[in-house]
């Protein structure tokens, strides 16, 4: 998929940025950097750019807060994801309490597993399968609305 920068569909847009700031200490801070622009140009006002700097732990909140605002709720039966070929059906799904209200947690039920084929025993025993990246774009805003 390619990465996509900037977002808006008016006049002002944001264009995302990463930003290494070296300290007098020597070590480097990195901040990701949400620049506005105007009609493709990034504006600039008193010779700086208009610009939010956010540490990356702000950034990952940021970018939860933007999903659980851009998606519905979880179905009741959960997302199911594309295994390819596979014979696993993987379902997420959003725990609830006894009452029925939502956690912050998910439940991930893998079904249709075979003892003999389905773990990679030269890894220690480990069970994989390979899902596509459709169903990963589904996923990511799914969990952040879990959380």
């Amino acid at each position: 998929m390619k990465q996509k920068t900037v977002f808006g569909t008016g006049k002002h847009q944001i264009e995302v940025g990463y930003v290494d700031k070296s300290s007098v200490q020597g070590t480097v801070d990195e901040h990701v950097c949400l620049m506005l622009s105007e009609n493709g140009s990034i504006r600039v006002e008193n010779n700086e750019v208009l610009s939010i700097d956010m540490t990356k732990e702000d950034t990952i909140d940021f970018a939860i807060q933007l999903l659980k605002m851009a998606s519905g709720p979880v179905p009741e039966g959960g997302i199911t994801l594309d295994t390819f070929n596979s014979s696993l059906e993987i379902t997420v799904h959003h725990a609830q309490n006894p009452d029925h209200t939502l956690t912050e947690e998910a439940i991930i039920c893998i079904d249709g597993i075979d003892p003999d084929t389905d773990f990679q025993h030269e890894d220690g025993g480990t069970l994989s399968a390979c899902v596509a990246s459709y169903s990963i774009k589904e996923l990511i805003p799914t969990l952040a609305k879990i959380v």
